[in-house]
């Protein structure tokens, strides 16, 4: 695929005919919260560990499509250095 600016949106006809962008399906929703959320973060404060290996498994075949999916799962946490670095704004 070739990507231009031209000013047409890229998937709509496959959106709208197939419900899929680029194969895939994707899901829209008019459910927005009312309050509105604004964030502030120095991500370098932003700290995380990976406890043990990854872990790959085969979560579901789907040999009708041609698709296999597969399933990562890695136990890991994260903790903010400085928690003053991490601010949100509701309004």
């Amino acid at each position: 695929m070739q990507v231009q600016e031209s000013g047409l949106f890229l998937f709509r006809g496959e959106m709208l005919d197939k419900g899929t962008i680029r194969g895939f399906p994707f899901v829209m929703t008019t459910r927005v919260p009312v309050s509105r959320i604004t964030f502030s973060c120095d991500w370098r404060q932003f700290l995380y560990g990976i406890d043990e290996d990854l872990l790959l498994s085969e979560h579901d075949t789907r040999a009708e499509h041609d698709e296999t999916t597969i399933r990562a799962i890695v136990k890991g946490d994260f903790r903010l250095r400085q928690p003053k670095a991490f601010s949100s704004i509701t309004y």
